[in-house]
């Protein structure tokens, strides 16, 4: 699962997030340590297509644990985090707050460059990471060569 935001605060560029740990929410504590293994892999297969196309476009904020994000740190990972079945990131495409990145995200250009983006980090994840059938309400997936 790819999740898509925009960030505010004093940061600025792209970052992308993965789970980093378990939490507790509502009596569920997730996510397993398989999603969180392969979500780290997911995040940096991502990240590093993705900054091949934006490079000098946006700041590399790199990749982050979700604790180190404002929902996060307070109870230990993002909430879809927690209930997430199969490998989960989040990516921050601008922090809104920042004026050059405003600007890149609000133009016509700037939002064909980060679906570009997108869509090329995609392609290079999508035969590493796959559901096994039948198994997705339990968690099972693999990655291909493991």
């Amino acid at each position: 699962m790819v999740r898509l935001h925009c960030d505010a605060g004093k940061d600025e560029g792209l970052a992308l997030y993965f789970p980093d740990q378990q939490a507790t929410r509502d009596g569920t504590t997730g996510p397993t340590h398989e999603v969180i293994r392969s979500s780290r892999e997911l995040a940096d297969s991502l990240h590093s297509e993705m900054m091949r196309s934006l490079a000098g476009k946006l700041k590399d904020g790199g990749v982050r644990g979700d604790s180190q994000t404002f929902v996060g740190s307070r109870q230990g990972v993002l909430t879809a985090s927690i209930f997430s079945l199969v490998p989960i990131v989040t990516i921050e495409m601008v922090v809104l707050s920042n004026k050059a990145d405003a600007e890149f995200i609000k133009s016509d250009a700037g939002q064909q460059e980060m679906a570009q983006a997108i869509a090329d980090g995609n392609q290079r994840v999508s035969p590493i990471a796959r559901i096994r059938p039948g198994r997705a309400a339990t968690g099972g997936f693999d990655f291909a060569g493991t």
